[in-house]
């Protein structure tokens, strides 16, 4: 809803639909491209996608499987807040934050869903200002100057891996990834200026918004609820 009327919804990636969502992929863009604005003026469904990627409740949706194996019933009871997360920007804030020259092709798009995750406390303590490379692949030994730093990620991480069965760092990379409804290119992505480094993370962080919608539609069927007309 937006105010008391309920936006059009474009169709996902309706074959000879030039108006779906995926459609979003395809726009050219640069340093000071306004996609957003673009995709309105192309598409006419600029007030969907304004609301539905920054929606957080469509984020929980997706990541529905990892919240309930990982949270009992009570753990939505806490005292102090309603929720066992922390909203986590898989690339961290900092990047962008009070950072000067940033593209506005990235910084539109830097604080949408494709780049938040719900992300326990925990978890969330170890590695928040990291680049998603190392929170997503955290014992890969690239990531580490020298052995003794790879041993201290590997004690921290130890007790986590034991308590849910996992046995590898690739194991582990797999669920991290997983879990965070991510594609394996978001455990490559090691960008950490903003200004020479964006455009992979714009297309990884396109890529998740639509993937995000794409578990929304087809579990709901959306795209077969709406009318040809």
């Amino acid at each position: 809803m937006l105010g008391d009327g309920l936006i059009p919804f474009p169709t996902f990636n309706k074959p000879y639909d030039r108006k779906s969502l995926m459609q979003l992929k395809n726009l050219e863009v640069r340093t000071d491209s306004d996609v957003l604005t673009k995709f309105s003026k192309e598409n006419g469904f600029g007030n969907f996608i304004e609301k539905v990627f920054y929606e957080r409740d469509v984020i929980l949706y997706s990541q529905r499987k990892f919240l309930t194996e990982m949270f009992e019933e009570r753990h939505f009871q806490l005292d102090d807040t309603n929720v066992p997360f922390d909203w986590d920007n898989i690339s961290p804030a900092r990047f962008v934050y009070r950072q000067h020259g940033i593209p506005f092709a990235i910084a539109q798009w830097y604080n949408s869903n494709g780049n938040l995750r719900a992300w326990p406390y925990s978890l969330n303590r170890m590695d928040q200002d990291s680049v998603p490379a190392l929170k997503l692949d955290p014992l890969n030994k690239s990531h580490y100057d020298d052995e003794q730093e790879y041993k201290a990620a590997f004690g921290k991480w130890m007790s986590f891996m034991i308590k849910h069965n996992i046995k590898t760092s690739e194991e582990l990379k797999d669920k991290l990834v997983d879990w965070s409804f991510c594609n394996k290119g978001w455990a490559g992505c090691n960008a950490i200026n903003m200004k020479s480094e964006w455009r992979n993370l714009y297309d990884l962080i396109i890529e998740r918004n639509l993937s995000i919608c794409k578990e929304w539609y087809y579990e709901l069927l959306i795209e077969k609820l709406l009318p040809s007309e």
